[in-house]
């Protein structure tokens, strides 16, 4: 009799109507063994790939077995319930199931079909703590199925031992225990093909996580992907969306953090795609993702999603997920310094976790962290020691080197504060470890393990007053760095530099003490800046750190697989990332809204919490475009270290002084720790001004200024008091200026600064000697890195039929600021540009209008977002236009852009001196200049200052003379108060100073027609 419609129909109805059906037809579907077992088969297909389906069955398959009398049937629809419950995370319901339908087995004395209920029933029993018991009955069943040739069977029971031998720390015993399953899978011709390929490839999937366990990457990656081809071909998305989270581990336990974060975004759009509702899956996957940001040192995504994967790992009844859970959301508190917040998750997975010794030792490895943080060296290098004994001993290497790097830190803590006897640690036996650290996790090609453990070794060797040593291994951990930093794009790398920075900041150090000024300027700006000179070379179509031909033929056509593959995800994003951009465009316009209506109407709350959405959101999909745009889709692997990966030559004092024009000088300005450093280069030669000690006294005059910078802190507005800020800008000129200012001599008209830390919001060119302002003798302009004096040189210029008239903008938001629209009309006029004002003034326009305009000017408001720098943004008639939205503008050939609003320049100093913020975005856009504002500015000095600056461009001066022309104009002007820094100084010209060519000059006055 052919079933196989009824299954059908069951499958189609609700679980009522599947009851009547049921009862209504229960003559015609013959034998009840036969059909209850065809029904349990339907149920077990459809485990994986449809849970909540596979559920129901089971639920029909025990109504069946009441309805009829038939125990066997209701025993397998009880086994079937407990196996959908096991595989959601349903541990103790799933036990109930799983032995009510053992003893029904046992009673009829069906030894096969309980061995078979013991197949789920163990791994949830060890997942409620008893491990012991679990490994017991997996013997008994699995000697029952070997009593009767159940070789399938056999294997099933083999899968979830070793599943548990894992976590009991086994696992030699789990890797053989897949060897004999893989070797016996293929023999078994008479079982359901799609049945052994399931089999297989869980059995290859599980396999390849307890290989990258003990280090074996490569072979660990390869298994996987080929489970994950399989678990694809047979629909089981569960299944897929976990393979994709094995390889995202795998390079992140390597290092490659870009990669990884890669996978977990396809991970999770898969997951959201397929509406997947698997509490165990979705709370590993938010752990791995915190851990993630966690390396790349964004503490704070990290804390928010390690603390949802708590809430959801609370609702388990998994053992082992809830103790990885807390010692991963442990991990995250101990990154953001809550040391003792940190204690609470790991003394509850302390507690819980007896009989998991590989849980358990995770939780002492996180203890040991904690003490190195809290400088208690003596108790964090003996448990570090223990810990490291254990990985040692079962084999775990990538988390063996995690042990040794605390245990290393944690000696040279004790060496540091002469506690080396204490505890018997000496420099020499340190060393040796961490050589041999170093050898072992070379060979894994654990990369972030090789560069921390360099590092180490660096430290110590200048420890031993051992420079050469030093530098040696300094260099090498930079290598590795830079070898990281190929696998991350844009924001990713300086938010990883935010730590690996110091290795940087260690060999600066080095260099300088050894009185080798021009290294310490190569190796200060070698990473420097990294996020945006990717920006600008990859719209100039140069790789970044790869040198030409640095892909095999192979590797470019594994490439290109990987693009047609991610296509599908790319375009999903583009358009995910649109439709969130436009919501957050729209909201933002209805928070600047004036309309007195609109304002009664719209509850503001409930529009600021919107916004914060799509900023989470908004971020999250850009830096997924990022990475699925990256060629980087391939995780490096263990050869392509050299052969992959070109690390930068960095720059030489020889190649910025050719690239100096006659008479400027370049001043690049360098902190660490107390110590002021400042490289002087000029074609004339090279200078290295160290000045230790000062920081504190430099940091205290910059609070003071920005103090009484402001009209807030003037006792009368009309009147700015002078001589208070005259007094700090000449403190600041005697640190910053005058200790090189016998190399600024008067053949030196152009200042070039480029400033640190700090200092990047400190107006230079308002630095005052006594009598004159820097401006007055110098043409000053701004870099954010040395390097960039290269890169600008290589921007593209536009042709002269290419050339669109200047574009201008006024946006008053919403009459708020009225003067913005005077400017705008008589710039526009004064540069014979397009003029769109108010509604005219949009950010679509802005989009669609920039082609071919050598010149744009917003006049506007200007937010400043230093908690978030990528949504600083102007106000538009439409909303605002953040750093994100800047950076698909396309300002190739663009001389000059204009942002005349407040704080437009001010930007988050980020690893590396990355400068976050709108000024970025627009000069990785193809933006040549910019001028913006570093503090609230002034309306109608403003004004003045912006037609001042323009009539000089027109007449050819280059711009950074026309700003400085600009500026001497306001502190002459006839109001006393426009001499006060506060009216002229807050805007400062970045990038370069060229000025405008002939034939641009020529369209802005209007004498070429378009």
């Amino acid at each position: 009799m052919d079933l196989e419609p009824f299954l059908q129909r069951l499958q189609a109805l609700d679980l009522d109507a599947g009851k009547r059906f049921l009862q209504e037809h229960s003559a015609e579907l013959g034998e009840p063994a036969i059909f209850g077992s065809r029904l349990r088969e339907a149920s077990l297909k459809l485990l994986h790939a449809q849970p909540a389906l596979a559920l129901k069955l089971a639920d029909l398959l025990i109504f069946y077995g009441q309805h009829t009398g038939h125990t066997a049937s209701y025993a397998m629809g009880m086994t079937a319930r407990g196996g959908v419950l096991a595989n959601q995370g349903y541990n103790q319901a799933a036990l109930k199931c799983l032995d009510e339908g053992g003893d029904v087995f046992q009673t009829l004395d069906d030894e096969l079909n309980w061995a078979r209920s013991r197949i789920v029933w163990i791994v949830s029993c060890a997942w409620l703590g008893d491990i012991e018991q679990a490994l017991q009955v997996a013997t008994r069943a699995r000697e029952t199925f070997m009593s009767v040739d159940e070789y399938y069977w056999a294997c099933a029971i083999d899968i979830n031992t070793a599943i548990i031998c894992k976590y009991a720390g086994r696992y030699q015993q789990a890797l053989d225990l897949y060897d004999r399953v893989l070797s016996t899978y293929p023999l078994l011709k008479e079982f359901d093909e799609s049945y052994l390929q399931r089999s297989i490839a869980i059995a290859e999937h599980n396999k390849a996580t307890n290989l990258a366990l003990i280090g074996a990457f490569e072979e660990s990656s390869s298994l996987l992907r080929r489970s994950q081809q399989s678990f694809q071909d047979l629909g089981d998305i569960i299944s897929v969306v976990s393979s994709e989270m094995n390889i995202a581990k795998n390079a992140f336990v390597q290092g490659y953090y870009g990669s990884a974060l890669r996978h977990y975004y396809d991970a999770r759009n898969i997951y959201i795609q397929h509406e997947i509702d698997n509490p165990q899956i979705l709370a590993r996957m938010l752990l791995q993702m915190a851990m993630c940001f966690l390396q790349l040192n964004r503490v704070s995504d990290a804390c928010q999603i390690g603390a949802q994967a708590i809430e959801v790992t609370e609702k388990l009844e998994s053992l082992a997920d809830r103790i990885e859970s807390l010692h991963d959301y442990a991990k995250t508190l101990i990154a953001s310094g809550n040391l003792q917040e940190a204690l609470e998750p790991l003394g509850e997975a302390e507690t819980i976790s007896q009989g998991y010794d590989y849980l358990t030792v995770m939780t002492q490895l996180r203890r040991a962290e904690i003490y190195n943080r809290q400088q208690v060296y003596g108790k964090a290098y003996e448990l570090a020691a223990h810990v490291s004994t254990y990985y040692n001993a079962q084999g775990l290497l990538a988390l063996l080197m995690q042990a040794q790097l605390v245990m290393v830190e944690a000696a040279i803590g004790l060496i540091q504060t002469v506690q080396e006897e204490t505890y018997q640690v000496n420099l020499t036996q340190t060393q040796g470890l961490c050589r041999q650290l170093v050898k072992n996790a070379t060979c894994a090609n654990l990369q972030d393990s090789v560069y921390r453990g360099q590092h180490l070794l660096g430290r110590m060797a200048m420890l031993q007053g051992d420079t050469q040593h030093a530098n040696r291994f300094f260099l090498c951990a930079i290598g590795r760095i830079e070898h990281l930093l190929s696998d991350l794009v844009y924001d990713l790398s300086p938010t990883f530099l935010r730590t690996a920075w110091d290795v940087y900041e260690d060999m600066i150090a080095l260099q300088l003490q050894n009185d080798h000024a021009e290294l310490a300027l190569h190796y200060l700006e070698r990473a420097r800046s990294i996020a945006l000179r990717q920006y600008l070379r990859a719209a100039q179509g140069k790789p970044m750190l790869a040198a030409p031909g640095a892909c095999e033929e192979d590797d470019v056509r594994e490439l290109d697989d990987v693009r047609r593959a991610k296509g599908a995800s790319l375009l999903q994003c583009e358009y995910e990332l649109s439709l969130w951009q436009k919501k957050y465009h729209e909201y933002s316009a209805l928070l600047a809204t004036r309309d007195e209506d609109l304002v009664v109407a719209i509850n503001r709350e409930e529009v600021e919490a919107t916004i914060k959405q799509c900023e989470v959101k908004i971020a999250e999909l850009f830096e997924w475009l990022h990475l699925l745009r990256t060629d980087g889709a391939l995780a490096p692997s263990v050869t392509g270290y050299r052969k992959r990966v070109r690390t930068p030559s960095g720059l030489n004092v020889q190649q910025l002084q050719q690239a100096l024009q006659p008479g400027q000088t370049l001043l690049t300005y360098y902190i660490f720790q107390d110590m002021l450093v400042i490289f002087v280069i000029s074609a004339q030669g090279y200078f290295v001004c160290k000045q230790p000690g000062i920081i504190p006294q430099l940091e205290q005059y910059l609070l003071l200024l920005h103090a009484h910078l402001q009209p807030g802190g003037w006792p009368d507005a009309l009147h700015p008091p002078q001589q208070i800020i005259r007094g700090l800008l000449k403190k600041l000129h005697r640190l910053l200026i005058a200790p090189v200012a016998e190399y600024l001599a008067d053949i030196n008209k152009l200042l070039t600064i480029v400033p640190y830390g700090v200092l990047h919001q400190l107006p230079f060119h308002a630095l005052y000697d006594g009598s004159r302002f820097l401006i007055e003798d110098f043409q000053v302009n701004y870099l954010p890195a040395s390097n960039l004096l290269l890169d600008f040189q290589n921007v593209r210029q536009l042709n002269a039929h290419d050339i669109s008239t200047a574009l201008v903008m006024g946006c008053s938001g919403h009459s708020n600021l009225p003067s913005a629209l005077e400017e705008a009309r008589s710039i526009a006029e004064l540069l014979h540009g397009t003029c769109q004002l108010e509604e005219e003034a949009t950010i679509e326009h802005l989009q669609t209008g920039t082609r071919g305009c050598p010149l744009i000017h917003l006049a506007t408001h200007g937010h400043s977002r230093l908690d978030a720098p990528n949504f600083s943004s102007i106000v538009l008639a439409d909303g605002y236009l953040n750093a994100i939205d800047a950076f698909s503008l396309n300002l190739q050939g663009c001389e000059l852009v204009t942002l005349s609003g407040c704080e437009t320049g001010l930007a988050l100093s980020g690893g590396g001196d990355e400068q976050l913020g709108l000024g970025r975005a627009f000069l990785a856009a193809g933006a040549r200049s910019l001028v913006m504002s570093i503090w609230p500015v002034e309306d109608a000095s403003t004004s003045f200052l912006m037609q001042a600056f323009y009539q000089h461009l027109l007449r050819g001066e280059s711009k950074v003379e026309a700003l400085r022309l600009a500026q001497q104009a306001m502190l002459k002007h006839a109001d006393a108060r426009y001499n006060h820094p506060y009216f002229w100084a807050a805007f400062r010209l970045v990038g370069d100073v060229q000025p405008f060519s002939q034939q641009v000059i020529k369209k802005l006055r209007g004498e070429i027609n378009t």
